[in-house]
């Protein structure tokens, strides 16, 4: 094999690892946040999202499309496996989004901030790489200490109107 396939294969089970350890998370944080303790569907639900993750990545999909199929799992999984009424899977899933959006933005804004400077490939991957793996680490320790800190405001029932102030 020619090192690009190689190097290709190699970045695409990375990030599919990365995001497989971050479906992880948030599986922990929706059952943290809900107080539903079922792990029967983690490995559908890890599975079902890296598919998706990797046909968003294959078919070179906007952005915006990723972030659509990845609330719907969220939402789609709290209300047909976890049985909680979609209203009260709308916090858990902005707060998910939210915290995903921003490390994907400090990615995005830090590696084209890097790519100023002159290295050779394999230096320009082996950066993306730690960096997003710091950034991934940096996410499940975060949505951790919500749903841990946090936990007991998603179990409590509010007003659905509070709802809209998350879309912001």
């Amino acid at each position: 094999m020619e090192s690009a396939k190689i190097l290709s294969i190699g970045f695409y089970l990375w990030w599919l690892g990365i995001n497989g350890c971050l479906y992880f998370a948030e599986f922990h944080f929706i059952q943290n946040f809900t107080g539903i303790r079922v792990k029967r569907f983690l490995i559908r639900y890890v599975l079902f999202s890296d598919f998706l993750t990797f046909f968003v990545m294959f078919h070179q999909s906007p952005g915006v499309l990723r972030l659509l199929l990845h609330a719907g799992i969220i939402v789609g999984f709290s209300v047909f496996c976890l049985k909680r009424k979609w209203s009260d899977t709308i916090a858990p899933a902005m707060i998910i989004l939210t915290l995903f959006t921003f490390m994907e933005g400090f990615q995005t804004v830090f590696m084209r901030f890097l790519s100023g400077w002159k290295a050779d490939s394999c230096m320009a991957i082996a950066i993306q790489v730690l960096v997003s793996g710091i950034l991934t680490v940096l996410l499940v320790m975060t949505l951790n200490y919500v749903s841990t800190t946090y936990s007991y405001t998603g179990r409590q029932r509010i007003s659905h109107y509070l709802y809209v102030l998350l879309f912001p």
